[in-house]
C-alpha cells in the first residue's frame, strides 16, 4: 500500500522520495488520522511547515478535544511566526486541561516575543495563583521584571520568596 511504501522510504530518510506515497494515501482515506499525522511529519521533516499546518488543523477540526493535535498545531504554528496563533491555540488546551507549567511558560515567552510584558507577567501570575507552594514561579517572575529593568518589583517578588522561605539556599 501507499502508505507502506512512504513509511520504508521513511526509514531509509527519504522523506522526498516518501512524501508522495504518504500523500496518496491520505487522499484515499482522508479520515484516516495515522495517515495524516505520518504526512504531517514528513511535510516538518522537510521543513514544509505550512503543510504540516494545513493537516494538523484539519485533524483538530475533526477532533477538536484532541489536545495531542492541537498541541502539534500550536509547535507547528511556531515555525510559522505566527506567534498569536499558537497562543489560541495553548489557551483552548489550558481550557480542556487547565494549566500547566509547559503551557504558560511557553506563552510567556511568545509574550516576551511579542513585546507584550504585561501578558507575560499574567502567564507567570497564574502559575504562581494555581501553584502558590512553587517558589520558582516566583523567581521566574523576579527574573521577568529584572530583566526589564523593573527593580523595585523584582525587589519586592525577591522579599516575597524569602518571607515564604527563609531557609530557602537557592535565595541565599
Amino acid at each position: 500500500s501507499y502508505y507502506e511504501l512512504a513509511n520504508l522510504l521513511t526509514m531509509s530518510e527519504q522523506l522526498a522520495d516518501a512524501l508522495p506515497f504518504a500523500l496518496r494515501a491520505l487522499e484515499l482515506d482522508p479520515k484516516n488520522e495515522w495517515y495524516a499525522l505520518f504526512t504531517a511529519e514528513i511535510h516538518l521533516g522537510l521543513n514544509d511547515f505550512a503543510s504540516g499546518v494545513r493537516i494538523y488543523e484539519r485533524l483538530v477540526e475533526q477532533q477538536p478535544n484532541k489536545v495531542e493535535y492541537r498541541y502539534e498545531l500550536a509547535t507547528t504554528y511556531l515555525y510559522l511566526n505566527k506567534l498569536k496563533d499558537a497562543i489560541e491555540q495553548y489557551n483552548i488546551i489550558e481550557q480542556q486541561i487547565d494549566i500547566s507549567e509547559e503551557i504558560s511558560v511557553q506563552k510567556e515567552k511568545i509574550y516576551l516575543q511579542l513585546d507584550d510584558l504585561e501578558n507575560a507577567v499574567k502567564e507567570i501570575e497564574a502559575l504562581i495563583a494555581h501553584f502558590p507552594g512553587e517558589q520558582r514561579y516566583l523567581g521566574m517572575l523576579a527574573e521577568i521584571y529584572t530583566a526589564n529593568d523593573m527593580n523595585d518589583k523584582a525587589f519586592k517578588v525577591y522579599q516575597r520568596m524569602l518571607k515564604n522561605n527563609p531557609n530557602d539556599p537557592i535565595l541565599h
